[in-house]
């Protein structure tokens, strides 16, 4: 998992906390994660980043 995504995924668990909410963190690899998120569909929250590259066009539209 990315730096900044884990420390993401940490600061979202302590506010879930906070409000009583048990929460964990799991990761794995890519195409383990797209299957679980994009086919069965197996989260409850998922966290994610958006870079769209050196032209923003591109990245806009495969976003989008």
């Amino acid at each position: 998992m990315e730096p900044c995504l884990k420390a993401t995924a940490e600061h979202v668990r302590q506010a879930l906390h906070q409000m009583g909410v048990a929460a964990d963190i799991g990761g794995s690899d890519f195409a383990s994660y797209i299957r679980r998120i994009y086919t069965e569909r197996v989260f409850d929250l998922d966290v994610q980043t958006l870079v769209n590259g050196v032209d923003p066009t591109d990245g806009v539209q495969r976003a989008y």
